[in-house]
């Protein structure tokens, strides 16, 4: 796939209509409304994933859309005490139910649903697998409340950012995309093991990254801190100390900022920690590749294909990695403005998106 900055554009406005049937291309339109709105960095990578599953690609960042929209509220024990059950638990289960049936023939007409349909009718490698591990862990966030620790919060980015990271990954290698990919993944499990690798450390920094966009939010809508309580604790600060500041209450503690100050460093740490991983292992892999196409018993497809890998590494391997560049711009981010996430000055979008894309695409860099 050659790019251009100007080819990159008009991709990014076009509407795909080359992909999708009639029937399906409302859908599409809709999903990738939702990413331009709510998840701008996807609706920028969207213009690297190729043709074929590109809407699917939109349909899988837009159900991660429409879970970030399930949080804890005030009215959840309202309903349980009058249902049985909470809003967000009937909304939890409506989408995985949907999801369910997109793997027993029977999509909902809804979006989200009838793109993965069209997925799984074409053949792509779509499986039902990591939407269940992404729904528990998603019910675990609901359920706990909080988190006790950095770990947790990395645990939880496993089983939910990862899952995502995984689950394009997968797409990407289906059959009629990429066979000398999957050739060469197959004939290399230590080229198996890095790429696990390397989306599992970006999914763990999403979770920690995204824990910290979502501090004032959750402190203002759902009443809730998922701050870790050990680093709480190490700094002398209550939940509740969090909540009256971003509630805007002015009876909190005169050092509160440096206090915030000093938790964010630690996460924030930690998820470059996660971020240098995925780096380094980048450049095993490209190593592990290397090493491959050297080997005397390649196979010569993938030898004829290898030739138009940009520095060593096909794009169906590379372009879930990008989800790297909204890390690493927050993570330049944060430290510029030394960690303090009360400076306004902090934003949590990069306007060069566009062209730090383009070129960690051509570098195969992340």
């Amino acid at each position: 796939m050659k790019l251009g900055m100007q080819n990159l554009k008009g991709l990014i406005s076009r509407r795909y209509n080359s992909t999708v049937s009639r029937n399906i291309q409302p859908s599409a339109n809709r999903c990738l409304n939702q990413l331009k709105s709510y998840d701008y960095s996807s609706y920028i990578l969207s213009a690297y994933i190729p043709e074929p599953v590109r809407n699917h690609f939109i349909a899988i960042k837009a159900l991660n859309v429409e879970l970030s929209k399930i949080y804890p509220n005030n009215s959840n024990d309202q309903v349980k005490s009058k249902l049985g059950f909470t809003s967000n638990e009937m909304k939890l289960k409506i989408w995985k139910d949907s999801i369910v049936k997109v793997f027993q023939d029977r999509p909902v007409n809804e979006p989200i649903t009838l793109l993965l349909k069209d997925c799984v009718n074409q053949e792509f490698n779509l499986t039902i697998e990591p939407f269940e591990i992404i729904f528990n862990s998603k019910q675990v966030f609901l359920d706990q409340g909080s988190f006790k620790s950095i770990d947790d919060i990395c645990s939880y980015g496993e089983g939910y950012y990862s899952q995502f990271n995984y689950l394009i990954q997968n797409l990407l290698l289906s059959n009629d995309l990429s066979p000398s990919t999957i050739l060469l993944t197959q004939s290399n499990q230590e080229i198996q093991k890095l790429i696990v690798e390397i989306l599992a450390h970006l999914g763990q920094s999403q979770s920690l990254l995204s824990t910290i966009l979502t501090i004032k939010f959750y402190a203002q809508n759902s009443n809730k801190v998922y701050l870790p309580n050990d680093l709480l604790i190490n700094q002398d600060l209550s939940q509740e100390s969090i909540l009256r500041y971003f509630q805007n209450h002015k009876d909190v503690d005169h050092n509160f900022d440096k206090k915030l100050q000093n938790i964010i460093y630690e996460m924030s740490v930690t998820a470059n920690d996660h971020f240098l991983s995925s780096k380094y292992k980048l450049d095993q892999l490209k190593l592990e590749i290397a090493k491959s196409l050297s080997s005397t018993d390649v196979d010569q497809l993938i030898l004829r294909k290898s030739k138009f890998w940009k520095n060593g590494i096909p794009d169906c391997l590379f372009l879930p990695f990008m989800v790297s560049i909204p890390i690493n711009d927050y993570l330049i981010q944060l430290e510029k403005y030394d960690f303090n996430i009360l400076n306004k000055k902090l934003k949590n979008y990069n306007w060069k998106l566009i062209w730090n894309s383009y070129r960690f695409y051509q570098k195969r860099s992340i």
